[in-house]
């Protein structure tokens, strides 16, 4: 099921997980910048204001531990491309990158304050990473095109009854048992 959030509202008794991308877009200022890469204006306007409006109508937010996995990569991969960008160095590697020690101070700057504002906007999906995950994983990766991490975010959910997503991701659009929350660019 399907709901475009420019049209939707939330009440006291929702209880959304929330993708990485749509905490990129509400808590990284740089994610609005001008890198070539940069979201669509769509993604930067009407997530974070749905975001806004579901907390204020006293809606629940999840996040994954495993956000903040794929949030570091986000925010990492962003800095080093508006330095690149400044600096017009197009041949610095990441790893590179990570060596200055300005940069590398203002990187993790950045992944602790969206962390920080994500921890006090939702609350954390208890995610057990275990043995047993290895057959639940494999299955619906098997029976849905979705990466590692979305299928473990709809693990996650399942096991803990929550059946909202707020995501720009088009891959959940085929998982069942879930209702997307998004507003898809045509």
């Amino acid at each position: 099921m399907f709901n475009d959030i420019r049209n939707s509202s939330s009440t006291d008794t929702d209880r959304f997980f929330v993708d990485t991308n749509v905490w990129y877009w509400t808590t990284y200022i740089p994610s609005k910048s001008f890198l070539a890469k940069r979201p669509k204006d769509y993604q930067v306007e009407h997530y974070p204001e749905f975001i806004e409006s579901a907390l204020n109508n006293k809606a629940t937010l999840y996040y994954s531990p495993l956000t903040l996995v794929e949030l570091t990569n986000l925010i990492e991969r962003s800095e080093w491309e508006i330095y690149k960008a400044y600096k017009e160095d197009n041949g610095l590697s990441l790893k590179k990158f990570r060596n200055i020690p300005a940069e590398r101070k203002a990187v993790l700057e950045e992944i602790k304050n969206a962390w920080i504002s994500i921890q006090g906007m939702a609350n954390e999906l208890p995610a057990k990473l275990n043995d047993d995950l290895s057959t639940p994983f494999i299955s619906i990766v098997e029976s849905y095109t979705v990466d590692g991490y979305d299928a473990l975010y709809y693990h996650f959910m399942k096991e803990n009854g929550i059946s909202k997503i707020i995501t720009d991701d088009k891959d959940f659009r085929g998982v069942k048992d879930i209702t997307l929350y998004t507003c898809y660019e045509k």
